[in-house]
């Protein structure tokens, strides 16, 4: 059912970029928008309860269960998400002179919201990461496996409302990108922008290769067994479902069982490359589009900083890699609802290819913890 689910949303997106308003009133469109602008709106309300709630049982169980294994790949996990994110930046003076092209915005009679709720703001984002952390020691101490057991059952019923609001969310905000004449301008840079990312994960993937690989055969039996295992997570646009078959493939090739049982599962949801590399790609194209200043360095450290940090509470349904995000770039960039709903479309139009990335990467990232391990002489975990 989920999966049909997921089917009618795309058709309804790939429809509304094809019809170019011929049969859709501005009636239905605006009814569109009020609901994007309000799912939005409820989103970003209930987001920092679902981020504090994923870092107090985050804290919590690597708290009771800390070992040298998981604060190394804990370790490492924070390294490469933030080298790969500030590896982006580089690419942001190509972005501002090669082919992305500022948009101009025609004269199309602009969307009214009908309705528009507004919910207060608790808790900022960046406040919510620091409250997840103290309240999960707290819980730790207090000895949390209950606490942990309803601390699932809560947040599986957030990723489930969560889930129910990306669709309207989405499709509100593409009908308002296709009035405004934009989805024009989006279709002409979204081949380049594939394009540009395509061999930026190359030039990250061809490094890490070096890195991890000495021998050419061993990679190529490496790429050979784990491309279909990255397919399925591309196609399935969730890198959990890959889970399983990672960690056979792990455990077989290269004798890594303690390794793959442990490391794998914190990886999986947190060391996400595609991401990395991806949102900030985007976010400079679509701030080359509206118009936007480029970003300056400071800004980019301090969103770095919050990005990082902020990967360890990501919402594991499709898109929900740059919905946890949406606070952060509009806190560091000053995107509004326009530049965001854009970043968002694009996120989810390009869903496949990074979670292709961050399963593929994952991969590399346990053969290259197997080798550390091994070089340190940490018998009991090979």
């Amino acid at each position: 059912m989920n999966r049909i689910f997921q089917l009618i949303f795309f058709l309804t997106i790939i429809f509304i970029v094809l019809d170019d308003g011929k049969h859709m009133s501005i009636h239905l469109k605006e009814m569109l928008y009020t609901i994007s602008i309000n799912a939005k709106e409820i989103i970003l309300f209930v987001l920092p309860f679902g981020v504090i709630t994923l870092f107090v049982k985050n804290t919590a169980k690597i708290g009771m269960n800390m070992t040298r294994l998981v604060a190394l790949t804990i370790a490492f996990i924070i390294l490469s998400n933030t080298l790969n994110t500030l590896a982006a930046y580089i690419f942001k003076g190509m972005i501002n002179t090669t082919f992305i092209a500022t948009t101009n915005i025609g004269n199309a009679e602009k969307l009214n919201v009908l309705y528009r709720m507004t919910l207060p703001r608790f808790i900022p984002i960046s406040l919510t990461i620091v409250l997840g952390i103290v309240i999960g020691i707290f819980v730790k101490n207090r000895g949390g496996d209950k606490i942990i057991e309803r601390l699932d059952i809560a947040l599986k019923g957030f990723f489930i409302f969560i889930r129910c609001m990306i669709p309207p969310y989405v499709i509100g905000a593409i009908s308002q990108l296709q009035h405004d004449g934009l989805l024009t301008t989006l279709s002409a840079n979204f081949p380049n922008a594939i394009v540009f990312l395509l061999i930026t994960y190359g030039i990250y993937l061809s490094a890490i290769s070096v890195i991890c690989f000495r021998d050419p055969d061993e990679l190529f039996q490496f790429i050979g067994k784990v491309i279909p295992i990255a397919l399925l997570g591309g196609i399935s646009m969730c890198s959990m479902i890959t889970l399983p078959a990672l960690l056979q493939t792990l455990k077989k090739k290269y004798n890594a069982c303690n390794i793959a049982e442990i490391a794998t599962p914190i990886s999986i949801n947190n060391h996400l490359v595609g991401d990395c590399i991806t949102i900030p790609i985007i976010s400079f194209i679509v701030g080359k589009m509206y118009g936007f200043p480029p970003i300056d360095l400071y800004s980019y450290i301090v969103f770095t900083i919050y990005f990082v940090i902020t990967k360890f509470s990501v919402l594991a349904i499709p898109g929900g890699g740059i919905i946890v995000m949406l606070p952060i770039l509009q806190h560091c960039f000053g995107y509004g609802e326009r530049e965001l709903s854009t970043i968002t479309a694009l996120y989810i139009l390009l869903d496949c290819l990074i979670t292709f990335i961050n399963v593929f990467a994952n991969a590399m990232f346990m053969v290259f913890l197997n080798r550390i391990v091994i070089r340190t002489g940490w018998k009991e975990l090979q």
